[in-house]
């Protein structure tokens, strides 16, 4: 299913740090071997999964900064006439999906970027509200939802708009096109925050690391899966590696230290390193998070039910 796949099940919170250190390893070798591809890593490539027979299938595409409009950026439910639905995940659970907005106030942020907006082609020069991590948090869970319930859109428009020009460009569309596509023609599997199942007291957590310059929601398919077999699937978006959508209607887009165009290899490796470890502290603070989740869950989800005792790590590259 990946390349690194599930790096530690069945592992206790307290042993996580060394085994979070050697999933990331293993995941910038794999990126090493891929330097000539990331020479190209400002045109980010990016798994998608939907579009191109719903498959993963790796593209190239030019991930075009935004600073979106919060009224811009509404989720449109996905169940219209003119859909098509992502594979039908075969476990024996529907699957529930939602977000959380996570803040690390012990650490800096290392990335900057400049933020765009698409109508002057113009950098916004506004601070952001906070100089710590930030990151969304997307959670793929199993349940009961009654069949027919509306679904979660497959990309959140804020997203779709910073990558439309690129991505439709490569698909042959336009970028109005190309938004429509991702936010309301594909149907998901997943129903927004609906009860999580009670056939067990608790599920065990698998961590998704997605691969550079790609959102998880390119892999929706395969963490659907996941959470249809009885997994609760926690996938960390990489602030800054990609474009990302906060609850304030900001669109963060990709920072600029990944511009390798010009740059030699003992640059993408440092580059390569300083990501490996910043996504390893992501990991861990995550962890930390969802121990404060499981004693209590602001959306009410998932207190009380997560083993954390069974913590698995996935990367895709």
């Amino acid at each position: 299913m990946c390349e690194i796949g599930l790096c530690a099940i069945a592992q206790p919170i307290g042993t996580q740090q060394c085994i979070v250190r050697s999933c990331a390893l293993a995941w910038m070798r794999t990126a090493r071997l891929k330097t000539d591809q990331m020479q190209k890593f400002r045109e980010s490539a990016i798994t998608v999964g939907a579009i191109a027979v719903l498959s993963v299938q790796p593209l190239f595409t030019q991930i075009e900064p935004l600073l979106a409009q919060p009224a811009q950026l509404q989720p449109k439910s996905t169940n219209r006439a003119s859909t098509f639905r992502l594979p039908v995940p075969t476990g024996s659970y529907q699957v529930g999906t939602t977000a959380y907005h996570l803040l690390d106030t012990s650490r800096k942020e290392t990335y900057s970027t400049e933020v765009y907006d698409l109508r002057t082609r113009k950098p916004i020069t506004t601070p952001p509200p906070t100089d710590r991590r930030e990151l969304m948090v997307y959670v793929w869970y199993p349940t009961n939802a009654k069949p027919g319930a509306s679904t979660a859109p497959y990309m959140d428009e804020g997203f779709a708009l910073a990558a439309a020009e690129g991505m439709g460009r490569d698909f042959g569309v336009s970028s109005d096109q190309f938004v429509q596509s991702v936010t309301q023609t594909i149907q998901t599997n997943a129903v927004p925050k609906v009860a999580i199942a009670n056939a067990s007291k608790r599920y065990p957590v698998v961590i998704f690391s997605p691969g550079f310059g790609s959102t998880p929601k390119f892999y929706t398919t395969q963490l659907e899966q996941l959470a249809s077999h009885g997994y609760v699937v926690v996938a960390i978006n990489p602030t800054y590696e990609v474009p990302v959508l906060f609850p304030d209607g900001r669109v963060i887009t990709q920072s600029t230290v990944f511009n390798f165009s010009k740059a030699k290899r003992a640059k993408i490796q440092r580059t390569f390193n300083q990501a490996v470890e910043i996504r390893a502290k992501d990991v861990s603070f995550v962890l930390n998070e969802l121990n404060r989740l499981k004693i209590k869950d602001p959306q009410g989800l998932f207190s009380g039910r997560l083993d954390l005792n069974r913590v698995g790590i996935l990367g895709i590259p």
